[in-house]
């Protein structure tokens, strides 16, 4: 089963719900680490939801949280990553347009 490294920027992280990521078809992916950064010199909040395609549900990982100014956030790390399965997404909000920077680190198994 071959695997596939893959990074996904996000500069200026909207204030709409917005696709971060979907896993191609015949593939299964583990959420390695989604990074946020604050650009802004206020605290700035975000949501992360993720789409389970199979059961067409979506959840929601983060609601509400809030990064201070000039500081990041790691929802999605080494001590909690995530699996998906093909068609599941991950979406990302902003509580103020182009305050964040996302980044996304994946590997993906075909």
């Amino acid at each position: 089963m071959p695997t596939t490294l893959k990074s996904v920027v996000l500069a200026n992280v909207p204030a709409a719900d917005t696709l971060l990521y979907t896993v191609p078809g015949a593939t299964q992916a583990v959420i390695m680490a989604l990074h946020i950064a604050n650009k802004t010199a206020a605290q700035v909040t975000f949501n992360v939801t993720s789409l389970d395609n199979s059961a067409g549900t979506t959840v929601t990982i983060v609601q509400g949280a809030g990064i201070p100014p000039g500081s990041s956030a790691v929802p999605i790390s080494s001590e909690n990553r995530m699996v998906l399965e093909a068609g599941d997404t991950i979406r990302i909000q902003a509580g103020a347009a182009a305050s964040l920077d996302a980044h996304l680190s994946i590997s993906e198994f075909s």
